[in-house]
């Protein structure tokens, strides 16, 4: 609470300065009525976190969609009365209140009145460097924001962020549950080196297999999918949502390294590279938009990438696990993954003047086919030691214990 305190009296401090800066009158306005999401869903940290402990997602999912909807509901009413960007601003809010409000109805939570004192030295020695991360990983995104924005304008700011949403919204629904489940799963292997580094591998493999062939599918059909779902004038975002998509290798690393770093207690290492990814997205992003949205994308994917090797390495020091293990793991996943690209490629091509709706859904079957049928061959030859038939198991033992908490 005293973290949403100080981050609300923050934000309310620098209203002005960031008006000035920008020269938008309406940013003072907006940061107002944001300053209070944090205080907000910090109400609710504690009882979220005994939801994902005991794997309920079910019940996060359910909350989540009806925090959305409702935000979705304030948003267009704010739009449909003239208010413009602050229906934006909205939307987050409401979101948070009914996210929160929610959390406490499902798993009502309040601290006692005892305090261990070396518990808390722990807690916020491990907390301290796991909020520092998180909000540095959150300001890199306000970074391009900010600097395409201030340089390029607000039209090329929208092109941006149409993309953006798009690329989030797939990371959110792919990648970003598999990740949060890795918090516990990690931490309950902890104790053996060799469960870990057993749990590492086979959660590389299965986020990596999940979310490659989706993020190359979608870095093939962005154009036909900006158009169908945004319309035709946010076509210019489909570039931008090609390259983004691109990074999913590396997002699927770095999204483990931190679960991996708290399950060893290294969050110390986690707070720095939070903070040299800040500084150089803050550096290299300030440069790019001196020139156009492309040089922004390209310098993102090249920091993500570089920090993704960076991230790679420690792993492999942490894990004491070579890094050419993990590699041959994915080696099967990255040859399904080029020949899904292959086909989609061939079968857009031959599809050009056709209706978006068409080539999306012909590419899509066309190359989930090629990349299942690769990954079955890969098992029926004995190159990929069971991978198939691993994803069906790792998915058994995450059902089978959750019905055992319920």
């Amino acid at each position: 609470m005293l973290i949403g305190i100080v981050s609300l009296i923050f934000v309310a401090s620098v209203t002005q300065p960031l008006t000035a800066l920008t020269g938008a009158a309406v940013v003072g306005p907006v940061l107002l009525i944001l300053a209070p999401v944090p205080l907000i869903s910090n109400f609710g940290q504690v009882s979220e976190a005994i939801l994902r402990r005991e794997l309920r997602y079910s019940g996060l999912a359910i909350r989540n969609v009806l925090a959305t909807i409702m935000g979705a509901i304030a948003a267009i009413a704010f739009a449909a009365g003239g208010y413009g960007v602050y229906a934006l601003a909205v939307q987050k809010l409401v979101f948070t209140i009914v996210y929160t409000c929610t959390i406490l109805i499902a798993q009502p939570w309040k601290p006692s009145w005892v305090f261990v004192i070396v518990e808390s030295r722990r807690l916020v020695s491990t907390g301290l460097n796991v909020t520092i991360s998180n909000t540095l990983q959150l300001a890199n995104g306000r970074i391009v924001d900010l600097n395409i924005g201030a340089f390029l304008g607000v039209v090329s700011l929208g092109i941006t962020r149409v993309a953006w949403r798009f690329y989030d919204f797939c990371l959110q629904l792919v990648i970003a549950p598999l990740s949060s489940v890795s918090y516990t799963l990690f931490t309950d292997a902890a104790a053996s080196d060799e469960d870990l580094r057993r749990i590492y591998l086979q959660y590389s493999e299965f986020i990596v297999g999940i979310a490659a062939p989706i993020f190359i599918g979608l870095s093939i059909v962005s154009h036909d999918a900006i158009v169908l779902l945004a319309g035709a004038k946010w076509e210019k975002s489909a570039l931008v949502l090609s390259m983004l998509s691109l990074t999913v290798f590396a997002s699927c690393i770095n999204l483990l390294f931190t679960p991996v770093m708290i399950a060893k207690a290294r969050t110390r290492l986690i707070r720095q590279q939070a903070i040299w990814q800040a500084l150089s997205n803050a550096t290299l992003t300030f440069g790019a938009a001196q020139f156009d949205i492309v040089s922004v994308v390209v310098v993102y994917i090249l920091r993500v990438y570089a920090f993704a090797v960076y991230n790679l390495i420690l792993l492999s020091r942490v894990l004491e696990l070579p890094v050419r293990v993990l590699m041959i793991r994915l080696l099967p996943i990255f040859v399904g993954t080029a020949g899904l690209a292959s086909i989609g490629l061939c079968v857009r091509s031959l599809l050009i003047g056709h209706g978006e709706l068409l080539r999306l859904c012909t590419v899509a079957a066309t190359g989930g086919v090629t990349y299942i049928f690769i990954l079955l061959a890969s098992d029926g030859l004995g190159l990929s030691r069971g991978l198939t038939t691993g994803y069906f198991t790792m998915a058994q033992a995450l059902l089978r214990r959750r019905r055992g908490n319920r």
